[in-house]
């Protein structure tokens, strides 16, 4: 049997609910009035007054559920039904009973199979006053209830919602709002901070400011100066830059568009100390190749020498 939980209107008012129900219960129960007859409530059968337990429903985009989030418990439409339905009849109108009221995304359906009820939408459960009651499982369960039947016929039934089987490889809901909100947290954490923002800006300016007009310049930013040599501005020196001017932890006092940051990096090289750097590269190669040499030499003298 199936039941789709989401076709009953949700504008009516649970009043008309119970009222168009309760109508149509009559109806059934005048029709089969001659088939049955009823030892409780006036011939009426057995007093159910159900209650849904529905599930959540799934969370707004972007946002997560509460983990100790209760689920609804929603009144369903009260019912007679004779102690001599069997199982199936009864479920029947148990079902019916709460249509509507659900949040399953899939149809509701159960089945009979050797007296054993088998369902994936749904558990119900009975009790009565001064009676726990317990789990309908099978056949045997809902005899138990009957037997167990007060003088009134009055009886609450509990029916639990269950969450529709995982098709595998599909996201659920929950994890969709899972991603959905990492992703949002992941642009969020990558969103530069109020001095990144200020640096990149000065950056832009640098870069306009310093852009290398001349031909034979190898760099296409430099800054040149006081003695006219240019000094190549990598992007890790306009950064330095940037940072030294804008006004937070990293501002340098004096240092602006026109005047660079202190320091060896914004000062051009001397050709004469680079001219005596080569210089002394070339004598330690020429002293290491001698080096090598004699002991060349040497090796081959004595391999030479007569026993």
């Amino acid at each position: 049997m199936s039941f789709q939980g989401s076709d009953w209107s949700g504008s009516q008012d649970s009043g008309n609910r119970h009222d168009n129900f309760n109508k149509d219960c009559d109806k059934d129960c005048n029709e089969d009035r001659d088939n049955f007859y009823s030892a409780y409530n006036d011939g009426q059968g057995v007093h159910y007054t159900p209650t849904l337990c529905a599930l959540l429903l799934p969370a707004p985009s972007g946002q997560k559920r509460r983990s100790n989030a209760a689920k609804p418990k929603l009144p369903g439409n009260v019912f007679f039904a004779s102690e001599d339905c069997d199982l199936e009849e009864f479920l029947d109108f148990a079902c019916e009973s709460v249509k509507g009221l659900g949040h399953s995304p899939v149809e509701w359906n159960y089945r009979i199979v050797a007296g054993e009820l088998r369902s994936q939408s749904f558990k119900i459960s009975w009790s009565m006053r001064a009676k726990p009651g317990g789990l309908i499982t099978n056949d045997a369960g809902y005899r138990d209830m009957i037997t167990e039947m007060n003088a009134k016929g009055d009886v609450k039934l509990f029916i639990e919602e269950l969450e529709p089987p995982a098709i595998p490889g599909a996201p659920s809901p929950e994890d969709k709002n899972t991603d959905n909100a990492r992703s949002k947290k992941k642009r969020k954490d990558h969103e530069p901070l109020a001095e990144e923002q200020e640096i990149n800006k000065f950056i832009e300016k640098l870069e306009d400011k310093y852009h290398c007009h001349n031909t034979t310049c190898n760099s296409q930013k430099c800054f040149v100066d006081a003695t006219r040599k240019h000094i190549a501005l990598t992007m890790y020196l306009l950064r330095i830059w940037a940072a030294a001017i804008i006004r937070f932890a990293s501002h340098i006092e004096g240092v602006d568009l026109e005047h660079p940051p202190p320091g060896n990096e914004f000062k051009a090289r001397d050709d004469s100390d680079i001219a005596r750097l080569v210089m002394l590269r070339l004598l330690l190669h020429l002293r290491s190749f001698r080096s090598m040499t004699s002991v060349i030499n040497m090796t081959f003298c004595q391999r030479s020498l007569p026993n």
